[in-house]
């Protein structure tokens, strides 16, 4: 932790009290560079107050008399005094009381502030984007530290994060040389209590109840939660040994988070719409519009022909939950006398997660028939093709632990010179277990006999006809009642598959600094800062397969009769249009496994080892200095801070490539492949350095109003998932078997790139702040970012030695560019009290942001957007999309209302569309549609100690909507339902 987090922090709160104390004795100035940004009715409230203050000169003489400001009123309050005070450009929601954030999670909190947009999942935020760039972007500390998370990236997860036992949320859009480097749009800091800076006893006990009104009609899932919260601050003094302060929160959390589901596969091909399918052998399914000869690829000689988007399969999701957590966070804060400072942070968190999936799958979506009608950018409206059609029952179990522990040391050396020395640990460690069932239909039921499928297409094994529309909120599968009945349990008897997936995740940071502070006395310098920081990362990902086939139909029959249930769900998709399937045959997942294999887990498979396994390490080393100043242009007070940051990155990836050996096929002469059971070991090494400047300033126009500006170089690290060394072989397979090796490789998947560099740019940012009272602020913004690197998909021939043949294989994967790109923006914010109206009006409040951005960053298609093959550069056949994350507009909205013992909010939230990239990378495009969010929350105060508490989220019932590889070609739609929580927070 640096010098800015810890003495800084203590002067920032002496005054920002003192301003607290004195804001309502200050007139209001209407300077001229604010009118073109205040609103009318800030106009009018100015007015008021001056007219006020002219009415009341001679109770200015009289003792001041203190208010206290209750709810989200004083949140605001609070906030805008610590937003004056900063010397950098920042938006800050806190307030001294634990538990008083104006929402039930971090990101819900963070997605109230100006440029501050969510990601959503399960109906709540998850990630945090900052001024329409992706969360992978920005950096977040939790005390001025690294936090892991079990993701693969490098962002939090905020829901490990009690909003309980938090009390500040800072975010700097601007970057100082003493902030650990990383977040190109900026950098999110919470905060936890110091006990001492406290300065007085809490204890504080807060029970909320949840209705998941998305799960009143399901059998595999509960609509009721609960969530629990204490939390215990106090002082103790120790005498000769000084004073010690105690911090201690613990959290219990279970809730359902149900959702209806309908998604596509991840693979999107172009299939060449000159080409008419016929059927194949026996009449019974059409060819895979995707065969080599018949995909449309940027580097094709058939590039320029009309085409269709088609994905490998869908599927209906029905899905029950549930989700526990705890957690554990304690501070403990020790002055043994006025020179010495002690600090010590633990934090701990642990999630229990399960799914019910039940699924309808669509297996084959490339079988399309002639004449479909698809529109100008390939997206299939109609179509009619042959599909297998099956029933596969999920059961998905996640555990995840969280250990953080940070240990601070401050030393006033002298009355210039302040020492601190910190140390961190941050861990995560996300473990899954998907237990999948997969039974398809066929020509004959469970009992033998013919099904109407055979009976009417005689030549049918296992495809089913069926036709395809766009005519609604999801897309519509139509199967003939009289030739499948999906709700028929006897029609599943084929292809029994049993698929054991597990995978571990574990992500640790450890860093130590030292950082030194001297105060100078100086005209215009006061103070100078320096320090290092020794960071070291390690990410490991491991994921195992065992699978289990059964095709006695005796066996088949008895275990479908007995594990067969009715459909869990009265309500699936109700009310979105375009559903033509609404429930059909599922199974008990765990019944099927101890009746199939004996054991609800069979375990691991024996081989261990796998090319899914990413072995990330990375190194830093860096180290700053910073000046801050404060002097005067003209009477005009200017003041800030100028400084730069070095940064050493070394990055290590180790990776694995499974061997396979060559056996005859056939009666041609020809091979397949089968693997051996070993792997070859891929080790690289890939290092950068950087050297970051930066510069803030501040100058107080007038004393309500002040103009900043930053300068700054930052960087973004790519995510650690994505920096492996693996290669995932497919063989192709054919009774006939190959040729040549060349041809019995059907792909091979890169695992990562280990030579990406991070994203770097150039920023700056110019802010007007306008502080007409304690309780109203306007602001606007404007920022200039210059990108310094792109991705662009690279086929790259690869040589391998399989069976002592080298063979030369192309590999796609992303490869870092010189390119650059600029991003524009602005952003505008209010915030203001109507204290001046009279009751019942007066409580009457608001909050407004919006922001704008620009952005010509391009991310290309891995497969059918621009590439590069063997040095020569192809143009894509789809759009690009633009920066991960990034969305051209993010706005919210605040009105509160408080009138007695009663509070009201209600919280609009606005994110436009945005690509989003998957976690490992080298994927196709994925474009999340944009959204609207409206929560709500009333609170009314029993007595000083006691308050109820009444809160919706999602109540307009929003989707997330995801398309894919272009915009209007849906492959993703999640329904979730509002949720409600009543809560009672008790001050003891």
């Amino acid at each position: 932790m640096n010098k800015h987090l810890t003495t800084k922090r203590k002067q920032l709160s002496k005054l920002i009290s003192q301003h607290l104390m004195t804001a309502n004795s200050k007139k209001i100035c209407l300077p001229v560079l604010c009118l073109g940004l205040a609103l009318p009715v800030l106009s009018a409230s100015a007015i008021a107050e001056e007219k006020q203050d002219q009415t009341k000169e001679q109770a200015e003489a009289k003792e001041l008399e203190v208010i206290e400001v209750e709810g989200y009123r004083n949140v605001l309050k609070e906030s805008i005094a610590a937003k004056k005070f900063e010397t950098a450009i920042v938006d800050v929601i806190t307030t001294e009381d634990i538990g008083n954030l104006p929402a039930t999670s971090l990101s819900d909190v963070l997605g109230t502030i100006t440029g501050a947009g969510i990601t959503r999942a399960k109906g709540g935020g998850t990630e945090v984007s900052l001024r329409g760039l992706g969360p992978k972007l920005s950096a977040t500390r939790f005390n001025g530290r690294d936090a892991t998370n079990g993701t693969g990236n490098r962002t939090v997860n905020f829901s490990q994060f009690p909003s309980e036992l938090v009390n500040s949320i800072k975010i700097y859009k601007s970057q100082r040389a003493d902030l650990v480097e990383g977040g190109i749009a900026g950098v999110i800091e919470i905060g936890s209590v110091r006990p001492l800076d406290y300065g007085k006893q809490r204890i504080q006990l807060e029970v909320k109840g949840s209705h998941s009104e998305g799960a009143d009609e399901m059998d595999n899932a509960d609509p009721w939660g609960s969530k629990g919260t204490l939390s215990y601050v106090d002082q103790f003094d120790l005498g000769e040994m000084g004073d010690f302060g105690l911090t201690f929160g613990v959290q219990r959390y279970e809730v359902s988070n149900p959702q209806d589901r309908m998604n596509g596969s991840s693979a999107w091909s172009a299939c060449d719409a000159t080409v008419v399918p016929e059927l194949e052998s026996g009449g019974h399914r059409y060819p895979r519009c995707n065969n080599k000869p018949n995909e449309v690829l940027p580097e094709n000689s058939n590039r320029d022909n009309p085409f269709y988007l088609a994905t490998n399969s869908y599927a209906l999701v029905q899905q029950g939950e549930e989700d526990e957590r705890n957690a554990v966070f304690s501070a403990m804060q020790w002055q043994p006398n006025n020179e010495l400072e002690f600090n010590l942070d633990l934090q701990y968190s642990e999630r229990e997660y399960i799914e019910d999936r039940h699924q309808l799958v669509f297996e084959d979506l490339r079988r399309v028939g002639p004449n479909p009608i698809f529109n100008d950018a390939g997206v299939l409206q109609s179509y009619s093709g042959t599909s297998p059609i099956s029933t596969q029952d999920r059961y998905y179990m996640r555990e995840e632990e969280y250990k953080g522990v940070g240990f601070e040391v401050e030393w006033v050396a002298s009355d210039r010179l302040t020492l601190t020395a910190d140390l961190s640990y941050s861990s995560t460690t996300r473990s899954d277990l998907d237990r999948r069932a997969r039974l398809r239909t066929q020509q004959y039921d469970i009992y033998g006999n013919e099904t109407p499928l055979k009976q009417a297409f005689p030549d049918v094994s296992y495809m089913v006809p069926y036709s395809y529309e766009v005519a609604g909120d999801v897309p519509s599968f139509y199967v003939d009642p009289s030739i499948l009945d999906v709700n028929d349990h006897s029609m599943f008897a084929d292809s029994l598959n049993l698929y054991r997936d597990s995978s571990t995740k574990e992500h640790e940071i450890t860093a130590a600094s030292f950082d030194a502070l001297y105060e100078v006395d100086s005209n215009w310098l006061t103070s100078v800062s320096a320090g290092v920081r020794i960071a070291q990362m390690t990410y490991d990902q491991e994921k195992f397969r065992k699978s289990f086939a059964q095709g006695d139909r005796d066996e088949n029959r008895r275990v479908n009769e007995l594990c067969r249930q009715d459909f869990p769900q009265d309500d699936f998709l109700d009310g979105v249009s375009g559903a033509a399937i609404t429930s059909w045959a599922t199974f008990d997942t765990l019944c099927l496994y101890r009746e199939y294999t004996g054991s609800e887990d069979p375990g691991l498979p024996d081989q261990l080892r796998s090319p899914d396994h990413v072995d990330v390490d990375e190194d830093t080393n860096s180290a700053y200095i910073m000046a801050e100043f404060a002097t005067e242009i003209g009477d005009l007070p200017l003041s800030g801070n100028f400084g730069v940051r070095f940064v050493e990155t070394k990055n290590y990836a180790t990776g694995l490539r499974e061997e396979y050996k060559v056996v005859e096929q056939g009666d041609q002469g020809n091979i397949e492949l089968i693997p051996t059971g070993d792997f070859n070991e891929v080790d690289f090494e890939h290092d950068y350095f950087d050297v970051l400047p930066s510069v803030n300033v501040s100058l107080a126009l007038q004393d309500d109003l002040l103009l900043r500006g930053a300068v700054y170089r930052a960087l973004s690290r790519p995510d650690p998932s994505k920096l492996g060394s693996g290669r995932d072989f497919t063989p192709d397979n054919s009774e006939d078997g190959f040729p040549t090796v060349e041809d019995a490789i059907k792909s091979v998947k890169a695992k990562g790139s280990p030579g990406l560099e991070p994203l770097r740019a150039w920023n700056a940012d110019l802010s007007l702040e306008w502080y007409a009272n304690d309780e109203t602020i306007v602001a606007g913004a404007v920022y200039y970012k210059q990108f310094e690197g792109g991705l662009i998909p690279t086929v790259i021939d690869e040589s391998y030695i399989i069976d002592g043949e080298e063979v030369i294989i192309p590999v796609s994967q992303d490869k870092t560019t010189d390119e650059e790109s600029t991003l524009t923006g602005f952003e505008f914010s209010v915030s203001h009290v109507f204290s001046y109206l009279p009751q019942p009006f007066a409580g009457l409040g608001m909050k407004l942001g919006y922001n704008y951005a620009d952005n010509d960053y391009e991310t290309h298609d891995i497969k059918l957007g621009d590439k590069e093959i063997d040095g020569e550069y192809y143009e894509g056949i789809i759009p690009s999309a633009g920066m991960s994350g990034f969305s051209e507009e993010v706005a919210s909205a605040q009105l509160f209302y408080k009138i007695g013992k009663l509070e009201l909010q209600g919280i609009y939230k606005y994110r436009s569309s945005y690509h989003k990239d998957f976690l490992s990378g080298n994927n196709q495009l994925r474009i999340i549609d944009d959204s609207e969010v409206f929560d709500a929350r009333a609170t009314y105060r029993l007595n000083k100690n006691v308050r109820v508490t009444l809160e919706g989220r999602n109540l307009t019932d929003e989707p997330v909507v995801h398309d894919m590889p272009v915009v209007g070609s849906q492959r993703d739609y999640q329904s979730y339902g509002p949720t409600y929580y009543l809560g009672v927070r008790v001050n003891l």
